[in-house]
């Protein structure tokens, strides 16, 4: 399940360097060498970075607005529900093992001292 979160975020946070990319060749008129330091740095922030590349793709693919969102939202909601699950069940296992600790010395007391 990490793993494929992982992918996810990373291939995400690609396509979100190369839409901030092409955004800031429009807007600042630098090349895309040039660019890609800022690009890459940004596109693995997970707020800021969608949000620069949503209006990056927009402007700088000429994408339609409601497609960008569904194609840098949708990845990023999924990111974070993948997130929130597995640190909700690692908590759950780790909750349910304390518990069972708890409970140890109670049930392997010997009969002589009960």
């Amino acid at each position: 399940m990490y793993a494929f979160g992982f992918a996810l975020y990373l291939a995400l946070s690609l396509t979100q360097a190369a839409a901030i990319v092409s955004g800031l060749h429009i807007w600042l008129g630098i090349g895309t060498v040039s660019a890609a330091p800022v690009g890459i740095v940004l596109g693995f922030v997970p707020l800021a970075g969608t949000a620069v590349a949503v209006v990056g793709a927009v402007d700088g693919w000429a994408w339609p607005l409601g497609p960008t969102l569904a194609v840098f939202i949708a990845p990023l909601a999924l990111t974070f529900v993948i997130a929130f699950h597995a640190g909700w069940r690692r908590a759950d296992q780790e909750h349910a093992g304390q518990a069972a600790h708890a409970t140890a010395p109670v049930l392997n007391r010997s009969s002589s001292s009960r």
